[in-house]
């Protein structure tokens, strides 16, 4: 009886610190509630853009879009723009990133490569600690061919000169993550844009 008694309270205490340390990676709403990986390790990978949808609006101009596989839909009013779309990002352990997207239509194609490095946030406000990435830009080369013209742009950035993104992930998962974001900013007017992407491995 003293076994069976003390044999239960062993695996109750070990279970009561392996779920904690399970719950403390939840971090996004709809992350798993039990992983066996840290957030850093299911962050790291090459991830390829499944599915996304946003909505941008300027004065009074609003354009939606949408991706589903490799079909891109911008709406602008009645003016619809449909591409064959695709974007892969690798994210490294060591902090690092790299990305590159690819459009085409008959007669226009843009291809950007982008490198850089990236870190989780503190937590900030109502905000827990790696529930969001800043991604920060080292370096980008877009290439963009219209019709017979093709023109390259090349950039460079150190310190605080380097473009900044700030992802909230809502979701991450061993093979899905979702990157959702909010915002808005008024000064002659206000613009706003709010959206998803969902990543799969």
């Amino acid at each position: 009886m003293k076994n069976t008694m003390k044999n239960t309270l062993i695996a109750a205490v070990i279970l009561s610190t392996v779920s904690a340390g399970f719950t403390g990676c939840k971090k996004g709403e709809n992350d798993p509630f039990i992983s066996f990986m840290s957030r850093k390790g299911r962050l790291a990978g090459e991830w390829t853009l499944a599915s996304g949808e946003s909505t941008d609006v300027n004065g009074t101009t609003t354009t939606t879009t949408k991706i589903d596989g490799t079909t891109k839909t911008e709406t602008t009013g009645t003016t619809v723009f449909t591409t064959t779309y695709s974007e892969t990002i690798t994210i490294e352990k060591d902090g690092t990133w790299s990305s590159s997207s690819s459009e085409t239509i008959t007669g226009y194609s843009n291809k950007y490569d982008a490198k850089g490095t990236w870190n989780w946030t503190g937590g900030v406000g109502d905000k827990k600690k790696k529930s969001q990435v800043v991604m920060m830009t080292t370096s980008s080369t877009e290439v963009e061919t219209i019709g017979t013209v093709t023109t390259t742009d090349v950039r460079t950035y150190t310190g605080s000169d380097a473009p900044v993104a700030v992802w909230d992930i809502d979701q991450l998962k061993n093979k899905e993550m979702i990157v959702i974001w909010d915002g808005t900013s008024t000064a002659s007017s206000t613009s706003s844009s709010k959206g998803s992407m969902t990543f799969t491995q």
